[in-house]
């Protein structure tokens, strides 16, 4: 492959980001934790890029990014109320609407 994201798309798709050097430093973007339940900040750190508030790690190319974790919450885990799931993804507490 003529470049080294090409190469790591293509042979390394399974350790991505150990192929790439940890070179990224992600995108700040939110994508989908199934595990946990909630969306997560494509971040190579805490601080990196700067904003990454809701560290998660880096995020593999197959992910799908949304730029708020709302979006994230109502594309992905959409079985979990919107709310409850933004709330979960930025550490608040989930107070609901209080309504029946």
């Amino acid at each position: 492959e003529p470049t080294l994201d090409g190469c790591c798309v293509k042979y390394f798709k399974w350790n991505y980001n150990a192929c790439m050097n940890d070179t990224i430093v992600g995108s700040g973007d939110w994508y989908v934790n199934y595990e946990d339940k909630k969306c997560v900040q494509d971040c190579a750190s805490a601080t990196s890029p700067p904003g990454c508030t809701y560290f998660g790690g880096l995020a593999t190319p197959t992910e799908t990014l949304y730029t708020d974790a709302l979006s994230c919450c109502e594309s992905k885990l959409a079985y979990i109320a919107s709310g409850l799931c933004q709330a979960n993804s930025m550490d608040m507490v989930y107070a609901g609407s209080e309504l029946w």
